[in-house]
């Protein structure tokens, strides 16, 4: 609507000991719009959904694969040790739109950042929706 705004998203998952998910929560605020979605597993693949507005919120229950990802340590190593042109593929969710996708994550290179005043060497990957 030719507005600049600044956008805030935040994130929480909880896993169980194998790495499931749990729980999560997402918010997103933008100036007078927000938006905030929670979920926690019912039983082996539904969820219970709280999503809506300041304005309008809603409860129902979704299916998800048992194998879908938000965050999972043991993907986060395997990530930053990707070699040049080799690939990971994973089940995701985009817990604001509750889009589920499949992921390709390829390698693609190291480089030097600074982060927090240190030089550190980081992974580029590149990542696809076949």
């Amino acid at each position: 609507m030719g507005e600049i705004r600044a956008v805030g998203i935040t994130l929480d998952a909880a896993l169980d000991d194998q790495y499931g998910l749990q729980r999560f929560s997402a918010a997103m605020h933008s100036g007078v719009y927000s938006t905030r979605v929670e979920g926690r597993r019912l039983e082996k693949n539904v969820f219970s959904i709280t999503a809506g507005t300041s304005a309008d919120t809603r409860t129902f229950k979704m299916e998800m694969p048992e194998n879908v990802v938000l965050y999972s340590p043991m993907l986060e190593m395997s990530m930053q040790r990707l070699a040049l042109g080799k690939q990971l593929r994973f089940r995701t969710i985009d817990p604001l739109s509750l889009t589920l996708a499949d992921v390709v994550v390829e390698g693609a290179g190291r480089e030097r950042i600074l982060l927090d005043k240190e030089s550190v060497t980081a992974t580029k990957v590149k990542t696809r929706i076949p």
